[in-house]
Parts: structure tokens; sequence; C-alpha cells
């Protein structure tokens, strides 16, 4: 839609009608963020702040924004960064990283541990065990014809 007054109109009528409902809602002012999240928005996306962002890294740290753009590209054949959902029927729960040989079982190597509390664990050890409902987050390269 064309104004933040329209998107927020329908951020709020959508999450009035269905609660659990995971809104991405888009803002033209970095400004009204804040409205849409208490408005219902899971996520707020703002192109103004994220291209200003991505010029300022790309002037500081442009290896890593090469790095982001060569993982996140759809043509990206050298990495996929992938979730991996821990459930009650997974055969690693329980176990540690180690344990669960996750680099053989996924192909990857795991970044980060999105827990269910929302917390988030960076380069965990291979001593770090995994709960229910936690999602590894790994990176690997993809095998042919994916």
């Amino acid at each position: 839609l064309d104004s933040d007054a329209e998107n927020l109109f329908l951020t709020l009528t959508a999450s009035g009608l269905c609660p659990d409902l995971h809104i991405i809602a888009r803002v033209h002012e970095p400004e009204s963020t804040r409205k849409f999240q208490k408005a219902g928005a899971t996520r707020v996306v703002s192109p103004i702040a994220s291209g200003a962002s991505q010029i300022a890294q790309l002037i500081t740290r442009p290896s890593v924004v090469d790095l982001v753009e060569l993982v996140t590209s759809e043509k990206s054949i050298a990495l996929q960064v992938f979730e991996q959902p821990i459930g009650q029927e997974s055969g690693m729960l329980g176990k540690s990283l180690s344990e669960a040989r996750v680099r053989q079982t996924l192909g990857g190597m795991v970044i980060a541990i999105k827990h269910s509390d929302g917390h988030t664990t960076f380069d965990p050890g291979p001593d770090t065990r995994l709960k229910l409902d936690d999602t590894l987050v790994a990176i690997r390269q993809p095998e042919s014809g994916e």
C-alpha cells in the first residue's frame, strides 16, 4: 500500500481477525516502526532504513556485504543457510551437538541456535545440548540440483 496509515490499518485489521498471524509490515517512515509492532506486526521492514544501512555497510565493511549477498542470493551456488527445528521426534533432542553428529547428519555447520524463549546462541560449542523447540541455523554447500 502507498501509505503508512493504510498499512497500519491493514496490520490492525489482520491482527484483530487472527492474533496468531505472522504479519510482515512495510513502513515508509522508519519512525513508524514502533506503531506497527504495537499494532501486531511480527516484523517491520523499512526499505529506506535498510537501504541506508546497506550503503553504510558497503562503505565500512564491503567484504561482509559481499558474504551476505553470496549467502542470500537466489543464484548462489556456494552456500545455503537453512533452519532445522528440533521437535519431539528429532533424534537430536537432548543430545549435545557433538553427540548428535550434527555436521554429519545435516551436512552443514551450525552457526546459531534459536531457542523457544527468543534467545539466540551464536557459534554454539560442541557440548551445547539441544532442547525441544530449538531451531538450528546452519550453513552448507548445496547439493547439485538444488
